[in-house]
């Protein structure tokens, strides 16, 4: 056996903690970036992308729908516009450059139409 084996299995566990808090984000309440965290896998990259613009295009669809009724309390509405800024806010500058290339259903043109029947409706 060799003699530096305790000392190489005492600080292996050390790093590996280490390593593991880094890709849960290192607490704080902050969450992996995913895709710009920059320790994606091949091909996880890709996937935690079209997952950003999935969960995007879900608060935008959400939005949407209540706002082709007149019969959607102005509070809900406002709790779903909410729910979209905080999402945005929590992206990086590159998520939201990635999600706006790749988005293919919500165009700028679009998300500038849902916008303005927001502030319409007194959302915004």
């Amino acid at each position: 056996a060799c003699r530096h084996a305790p000392g190489v299995r005492g600080a292996r566990p050390r790093e590996l903690r280490r390593a593991r808090r880094g890709r849960r984000g290192g607490g704080g309440g902050r969450r992996a970036r995913g895709a710009a965290s920059g320790h994606a896998m091949s091909g996880s990259g890709s996937r935690d992308l079209k997952s950003l613009v999935l969960r995007y295009n879900f608060f935008l669809n959400t939005l949407d729908s209540s706002l082709s009724s007149e019969a959607t309390p102005s509070e809900t509405l406002a709790s779903q516009y909410q729910d979209l800024l905080v999402f945005v806010r929590n992206l990086s500058q590159e998520e939201r450059r990635d999600i706006q290339v790749q988005n293919t259903d919500w165009d700028a043109d679009r998300r500038r139409q849902l916008q303005e029947r927001c502030k319409k409706r007194g959302v915004m």
